[in-house]
């Protein structure tokens, strides 16, 4: 049975939350070129090689295998599920400042709207379906420097996915003290 949750936009239910709306949360991608040289980047899931096409939402399935369903005797289920580690994990801003200090890599942090069935996890959200509201580079760096260059030539590659992109540089703790204002200023905005 489902009800609805007057002035949320959402559905309530045994299996989670269903929200007609979309649910703003955070989340962090690493970013790699579609085909080396060519200068075209696109945003990569950082547990699985998944990567987010532009102009396309992302939607969850489970990913495990009849086998393993069959030995543990579970069913077959729509992601995402409680009992189950499927679905498009976002979280709140705290769950995302630890990737901001990495310089090992590219990476591409941005609040994402979530909708769909929606299920509170441990660390944070899973969702049915995905797709970046904004997204911000940090640049990677390399002997000491951060790589703005690359950086810029990230961004405007990302610009493909229809949405507001921007480069955060400067030092670590600078990035988490430019992301924690956006934060502030984009939860103020929602109210």
């Amino acid at each position: 049975m489902s009800m609805l949750d007057e002035g949320s936009g959402r559905l309530l239910d045994e299996h989670g939350d269903y929200f007609v709306e979309p649910f703003y949360a955070w989340r962090v991608w690493r970013v790699e070129q579609k085909n080396v040289g060519e200068g075209v980047w696109w945003l990569k899931s950082v547990v699985f090689n998944d990567r987010w096409a532009p102009h396309e939402r992302q939607d969850a399935r489970c990913r495990r295998s009849l086998l393993r369903r069959l030995l543990k005797r579970q069913r077959r289920h729509a992601a995402p599920d409680q009992s189950c580690s499927c679905g498009i994990y976002a979280a709140e801003s705290e769950r995302v400042r630890p990737y901001l200090g990495r310089e090992e890599e590219n990476w591409a942090f941005g609040r994402v709207k979530l909708w769909g069935r929606i299920v509170e996890c441990a660390h944070g959200f899973k969702a049915e379906h995905c797709y970046p509201e904004r997204l911000y580079v940090v640049p990677r760096q390399l002997d000491g420097r951060r790589r703005g260059r690359e950086a810029l030539e990230i961004a405007f590659s990302l610009q493909d996915y229809g949405v507001p992109v921007e480069v955060l540089s400067g030092t670590s703790d600078e990035i988490i003290a430019a992301f924690e204002l956006l934060d502030l200023e984009l939860a103020a905005s929602a109210r």
